[in-house]
């Protein structure tokens, strides 16, 4: 019976360790993300992207994070790694030392989407 248990508990521990890291993604999850969607765009879409990205307000200051990217870089480098950081945004703008942005922007509604479905005859309803 011990040794039931016992295997038992292994294994809901191994399951454990591989869902664990599933919930929810960390700065390199979204990162890499970013660097994915970059290496697909085209050079006029990428610079679309960034022109929208610097025409944001002020106080969500993210020109502030794309002059921070500069040092000696090529442009492009320093564009997709803007891209990058902005995939992290909703995570930084969380930060509360910074009360006019995080008032502004900090949502959690713009950070992620709950949807819920239901099966129907083995098909997907929302």
């Amino acid at each position: 019976m011990f040794r039931k248990v016992r295997k038992f508990a292994f294994v809901a521990v191994l399951i454990g360790s591989f869902v664990l890291p599933s919930f929810a993604w960390d700065e390199v999850g979204h990162k890499l993300t970013a660097y994915i969607a970059w290496s697909q765009m085209k050079p006029d879409v990428r610079a679309k992207v960034i022109k929208t990205l610097l025409a944001a307000p002020e106080d969500a200051q993210l020109s502030t994070f794309y002059s921070a990217y500069g040092g000696g870089r090529t442009e492009t480098a320093r564009q997709r790694d803007f891209f990058m950081l902005m995939a992290t945004w909703p995570d930084i703008i969380r930060e509360r030392n910074f009360a006019v942005r995080f008032k502004n922007y900090a949502h959690s509604d713009w950070h992620y989407a709950d949807t819920f479905w239901r099966l129907k005859d083995g098909k997907v309803e929302p």
